[in-house]
């Protein structure tokens, strides 16, 4: 599962808008289910694939935001990263998120 996220990611950052590669610096949203160690991790190696396929192209920031497994916290930081116009993609880690 984690490979199939991956190479979705790699294609839609490669293959990204006119917009996005006229840019110098995109921004990641990044949303998570909870702050756990699994999702950290899984985290941590998803950001650091995500500069080395891109760093030829683009700099990259990131925004994150755990809702400590509140469903209702989830919506809300979908649509805040949603509605942030410094946000190019959002990327949902974790089942609840997910949906």
């Amino acid at each position: 599962m984690n490979h199939k996220l991956l190479v979705f990611l790699t294609i839609l950052l490669v293959s990204a808008s006119p917009v996005l590669q006229a840019q110098s610096t995109i921004t990641i949203g990044i949303s998570k289910d909870a702050n756990s160690i699994e999702f950290n991790e899984f985290n941590k190696y998803l950001k650091k694939e995500i500069v080395a396929l891109t760093k030829s192209r683009f700099k990259v920031n990131f925004k994150e935001l755990g809702a400590n497994w509140q469903q209702a916290k989830i919506r809300q930081n979908n649509q805040k990263l949603m509605a942030d116009p410094d946000v190019s993609l959002l990327v949902t880690l974790g089942y609840i998120v997910s949906n």
